[in-house]
C-alpha cells in the first residue's frame, strides 16, 4: 500500500510538473544559455533628456494599494532629490556672480528658495510610465513607475519665488540666474 501511494504522489508530481510561467522581464536571445532582462519602464523614452528629468523605481510589497502609494512617493522623491541637487548648486552658483547684501540672509532665502520649487514639482510631477506585476511565488506586487518634471518649470518656479522674495528680488538678474541654470543642466548632461 505504500509503494501504491509513494508511486501515485511521483506519477503527480511528474504529469504537474512545476508551474512554468514566462517572467515577463526577460527575452530569450540567440544563446540558449542566455536571457536578456527587460525592465519596465526603463530605456531612451524613460530617461532624463533635454526637457525632463526624469525617476524611475521599482518596488516590491504584499498589499496592493500600500505599496502603490509607496512606488509613487519613492519616485516622486528621488525626482525631489535631483531638483533640490540642481536649484541648490544653481543657487549656490548664481550667489556667487552677484552682489548681495548679507551672506547669512540670502543663504537662508536660497534654502527657503530649493524647499519652495521642490514643493512645487511634488505637486507638478506626472507618471509617464507606470506597470504593475504580481510575484506569484510570494504574492508580492512589483511596482515599477517612471515620474518626470519638466525642466523648464524648475527654472520658472525659481524665478517665480526669487521674484516674490522681498529680499532676493532687490539684487535679481534674471538673466544670470538663467545662464547659471543653462550651465547647470549641461554639466548634468555631460556627465551621463
Amino acid at each position: 500500500m505504500k509503494n501504491i501511494l509513494s508511486l501515485f504522489i511521483i506519477f503527480i508530481l511528474v504529469s504537474c510538473g512545476t508551474q512554468k510561467t514566462k517572467d515577463l522581464r526577460q527575452k530569450a536571445t540567440s544563446n540558449p544559455d542566455l536571457v536578456e532582462n527587460i525592465e519596465p519602464c526603463t530605456g531612451k523614452n524613460y530617461a532624463t533628456n533635454e526637457e525632463f528629468l526624469r525617476s524611475t523605481i521599482n518596488y516590491k510589497h504584499i498589499n496592493a494599494t500600500e505599496g502603490k502609494r509607496l512606488a509613487r512617493e519613492f519616485a516622486i522623491e528621488a525626482l525631489a532629490s535631483q531638483i533640490e541637487t540642481i536649484v541648490s548648486s544653481v543657487s549656490d552658483n548664481y550667489r556667487k556672480t552677484v552682489e548681495m547684501g548679507t551672506e547669512q540672509i540670502f543663504n537662508a532665502r536660497f534654502e527657503n528658495l530649493t524647499r519652495l520649487v521642490i514643493n512645487d514639482s511634488k505637486i507638478g510631477y506626472k507618471l509617464i510610465c507606470e506597470r504593475n506585476f504580481t510575484e506569484k511565488s510570494t504574492g508580492k506586487y512589483i511596482y515599477y513607475l517612471t515620474a518626470e518634471y519638466a525642466i523648464a518649470d524648475i527654472l520658472e518656479s525659481a524665478s517665480d519665488k526669487i521674484s516674490k522674495d522681498e529680499v532676493l528680488k532687490v539684487d535679481y538678474d534674471y538673466e544670470k540666474f538663467k545662464q547659471e541654470f543653462e550651465k547647470e543642466m549641461e554639466r548634468r548632461r555631460n556627465q551621463s
